[in-house]
């Protein structure tokens, strides 16, 4: 077919270019109908005119509007220098976009994934191969462009008819931009993106990625990688006792080392903490491993690279090596205590493949604790620390395991509101006032009274800790470390090094003596040094091969820089690198003194060694080649959906948060549709795992369907990590009284009055049971 050339007489027409976008939407249209329609065929999804066909429109209709955007001006021009020039060449570029949006949804519709950069994996033999193996492929694809040349040639010439309604509207551009903007801000999914603008946005993203490590085919697969062999000094500072020690980690969240040396500008606000230090093997010179919390507890319970954005929110899961998995399989029971959200930073989704013995998080609690007063805008972080504390202490474990603990606290944080606020300032204020410290000091110490009564009450908490764990019989042969999980931001730090400074402390009964260390060390050699204690003193089981980024504590006295530790600001790239005494930000090298000072120096080597390993970081976490899988104690679980199950999924939920997505299983599954609730409950689970309504709702569906036994197992599961959530209760009356098992009502009736709950629901059905198993 031969494109005519429209005759008008000007020479910029920029109405048959207005044409040619609005016929270029159109036919985009057309394709995402026959994508919705095939796969409505074949039984991935329920309905072909849904919201997620809206937001495929609105997607092609963006990407056509910033095709319109980029094309206008060489348009322009080329209409300038000979007439028709630029109409032909638009014409021609659209058809070819048009051309590969219809080659990528057949791959799309066949493949269940969009094609992204994985294309450049593909070679000529791997195309041909596809080809030939299945003739109908290209055979649809050339039926498929030849009807795509009449549809955009068709409607071009029909938008003849209508153009005077656009021309009448806003500038046109005007109109292309708004539409164009408010793409950007509709949530894409697989099902409903342009496939175009999806490949072209994946293969610049992958450009971005650090691929370096797999240009030279002699670098090892699993580049951090050594055989494991016991070295240690650790053990030499403990009086151990025969039976395997506790081990009870408390991260304070923004503990900063400055705020515990009396000496430094905070030291006077955590009294308890700085009185610990001088029992215990304390390193001044520690250093966190990001600037924010996210990446505290991978690099301490597993001495872990970064990934990208933290090693919690990389996409697959990899196969590692850490304290919780090494101590579960040796005979400890392992558990993870915070006050606040768990889901938040992907942490239950980390502990849960970890398989923690017990998460305790903010929907754990009870009707004795107090949550922290709500923010002004009427939100609660959570349960304070002294309240985590108690909750802990008062939460009955097994008796006959070890234990290993982690604590993360939250009250040191933003909005900094804690209980007793009036109480901590006023002392607070005290301490500020008899303080020997300038007048610049006070008065910037007077701009940070929020926060600084927020590190008393840490302190205060900390200290209610031990106190209490003292009347435990396992105080004696327990193990305790104490660090910041990063340095809080809010306080100024006096360089760039410095804001990534906490402390590091080990006390316990067992410690032979205390000792002041000022060699340089970070999160990533506390798990080394405590499975290095454990095999030599215990012989416990370790992998033969294992890939820690850290090394043993150090134990000098006098200043010692001889690691190396890259630091992640925040969920970006990683601008920071520690070498030994010299110290790489963002660009600039600096020499470090003894005092963590810093002067400007050069020293090449630093910054090859962040380029290699940020080379590395990528290769590891996005292929999984931090360790192989049969060296993994807890091998991670491949995702249980199908790409068919995971189109289906996004064409439910179009992007909507996960409580949206709840809501629209619950709907499901009482419209009777139970096989799809459940498919949207697990997949909530399997990215929030600690998502109480979806666990719930999975409970009802199995005893809706008469699985009674499975409906009892996830409920009870429930009540034991949300024992004042009434709704699990609920669902578990009526599995007993549907099921015949009134008497187990009875029981559960004891439990729900150890735990304070009592609505008029549950009483009603608790009053169904007593009628019943009287008769």
């Amino acid at each position: 077919m031969s494109v005519t050339v429209p005759h008008t007489s000007t020479d910029l027409t920029l109405k048959h270019y207005t044409r040619l976008l609005i016929s270029f939407a159109l036919v985009l249209v057309i394709l995402s109908l026959y994508q919705y329609i095939v796969l409505f065929n074949k039984g991935i999804i329920n309905t072909i005119f849904s919201v997620s066909y809206l937001l495929n429109i609105t997607h092609h209709i963006g990407f056509a509007a910033f095709v319109g955007f980029l094309l206008v001006i060489p348009y322009y021009f080329l209409e300038k220098s000979k007439y028709g020039r630029g109409y032909k060449f638009t014409f021609f570029v659209l058809f070819v976009l048009l051309a590969t949006e219809c080659f990528l949804i057949l791959y799309f519709t066949r493949a269940y994934v969009p094609l992204g950069a994985n294309i450049l994996d593909y070679n000529y033999v791997d195309f041909k191969s596809a080809i030939t193996t299945n003739i109908v492929v290209p055979f649809l694809f050339i039926l498929l462009v030849t009807i795509l040349i009449f549809l955009f040639y068709g409607t071009y010439l029909i938008t003849s008819k209508y153009y005077h309604y656009v021309n009448k509207m806003f500038p046109f551009t005007f109109f292309l931009l708004t539409i164009f903007v408010a793409s950007l801000f509709v949530s894409g999914q697989p099902i409903n993106q342009n496939k175009t603008q999806f490949l072209i946005v994946n293969l610049y993203q992958n450009f971005l990625e650090d691929d370096t490590y797999l240009d030279n085919p002699n670098n090892p697969p699993y580049p951090l990688l050594n055989d494991y062999k016991i070295n240690n000094t650790f053990n030499n500072h403990f009086n151990l006792l025969a039976s395997k020690p506790n081990i009870v980690f408390v991260m304070v969240n923004g503990l900063g080392a400055d705020f515990i040396d009396k000496n430094s500008k905070y030291g006077n606000f955590m009294p308890f903490l700085d009185s610990l230090a001088q029992k215990s093997l304390y390193w001044q010179n520690c250093f966190a491993t990001t600037g924010k919390q996210f990446g505290a507890l991978p690099a301490v319970v597993g001495s872990l690279p970064h990934g990208k954005k933290g090693f919690m929110e990389v996409t697959q899961q990899v196969n590692r090596a850490t304290l919780f998995s090494i101590l579960k399989n040796n005979g400890y029971s392992t558990a993870y205590l915070q006050g606040s959200n768990s889901s938040f930073n992907n942490v239950d989704n980390f502990v849960y493949h970890e398989k923690v013995d017990l998460l305790i998080d903010r929907s754990y609690f009870g009707l004795n604790y107090k949550l922290t007063p709500v923010n002004s805008s009427g939100q609660s972080l959570g349960y304070p620390d002294k309240e985590l504390f108690k909750k802990s202490l008062n939460t009955p474990r097994n008796a006959h395991k070890p234990k290993f603990d982690v604590y993360t606290t939250a009250s040191l944080q933003e909005p900094f509101i804690i209980p007793n606020n009036t109480v901590y300032l006023k002392n607070v204020k005290s301490i500020i006032k008899s303080s020997k410290a300038s007048k610049t000091i006070k008065n910037q110490l007077n701009k940070s009274k929020e926060i600084l009564a927020c590190m008393l009450y840490t302190d205060t908490s900390l200290k209610y800790f031990f106190q209490s764990y003292k009347n435990k019989k396992e105080y004696q042969n327990t193990i305790f470390v104490i660090t910041g999980t990063h340095r809080l931001v809010n306080l100024p730090a006096t360089n760039a090094l410095k804001k990534y400074n906490v402390p590091l402390l080990v006390f316990s009964p067992m410690l032979k003596a205390p000792k002041t260390l000022k060699a340089v060390t970070s999160h990533l050699d506390i798990v080394p040094s405590f499975i290095n204690l454990l095999a030599d003193g215990y012989n416990i089981s370790v992998p033969k091969k294992v890939a820690w980024l850290g090394n043993n504590l150090p134990f000098s006295s006098n200043f010692l820089a001889n690691r190396n530790i890259a630091i992640m600001r925040d969920k970006n790239q990683i601008e920071d690198f520690l070498h030994n005494n010299h110290f790489y930000s963002s660009g600039t090298i600096y020499k470090v003194d003894d005092k963590l000072n810093l002067t400007q120096s050069t020293n090449d080597s630093v910054y090859n060694l962040l380029v290699n390993y940020r080379s590395i970081n990528s290769y590891v976490t996005r292929y999984n080649k931090l360790i192989p899988a049969h060296t993994a104690i807890f091998k991670i679980e491949n995702t249980q959906f199908s790409e068919e199950d995971k189109i289906w999924i996004n064409s439910v939920l179009n992007g909507q948060s996960f409580d949206s997505a709840y809501k629209t299983a619950q709907k499901m599954a009482f419209n009777g549709d139970t096989e799809n609730a459940l498919r949207l409950c697990n997949y909530i689970l399997y990215e929030i795992p600690s998502h109480i309504d979806a666990k719930i709702l999975k409970g009802r569906i199995n005893s809706w369907n008469k699985n009674y036994d499975v409906a009892e197992q996830i409920l009870l599961k429930c009540i034991s990590s949300n024992p004042t959530y009434d709704d699990s209760y609920s669902a578990l009356l009526d599995v007993y009284f549907w099921s015949n098992q009134n008497i187990k009502s009875i029981d559960l009736e004891s439990i729900m009055l150890k735990n304070g709950v009592n609505t008029p629901n549950l009483s009603i059905k608790l009053k169904r049971a007593h009628t019943e198993l009287k008769k």
